[in-house]
């Protein structure tokens, strides 16, 4: 599979957002242990800071770059998430969107059995460790 690696276009960042968003809300560790008047507008703030420090990526096919696969917002070795779609899940995208890091900082199901494969370690901490 021949993959383009590439910035988001403006509409693409949104959807980015959003779904980083509703996931944390819904499948992380923060969504399910903080008050909800209390995590929308944090978890709005951290996805912000972490995409402004850390513009994301997103995984096309160079034959149909329009359709994006899986993106990913990183620091140099850290993932603070990832996501790809279903159908092209197992197929490398995820290995590729993620290569040379070392840890991953928000933690959700999906994204912990994904770290596993990936070999990345959990830590939290970096977060707070990008300006």
């Amino acid at each position: 599979m021949d993959l383009e690696i590439r910035a988001p276009t403006s509409p693409e960042l949104k959807l980015i957002k959003h779904s980083w968003f509703k996931s944390m809300q819904q499948k992380s560790d923060l969504g399910r242990l903080i008050r909800p008047d209390l995590f929308s507008p944090g978890a709005n703030e951290l996805i912000d800071r972490l995409s402004t420090a850390n513009p994301p990526v997103v995984a096309t096919l160079e034959a149909v770059p329009e359709e994006v696969l899986g993106w990913c917002v990183r620091s140099f070795d850290a993932v603070h998430y990832c996501y790809v779609k279903h159908d092209f899940r197992r197929q490398g995208v995820a290995r590729r969107l993620t290569f040379g890091a070392k840890y991953y900082t928000i933690r959700t199901t999906a994204g912990t059995d994904a770290a596993r494969k990936l070999n990345l370690l959990f830590n939290p901490f970096h977060l707070w460790s990008t300006p």
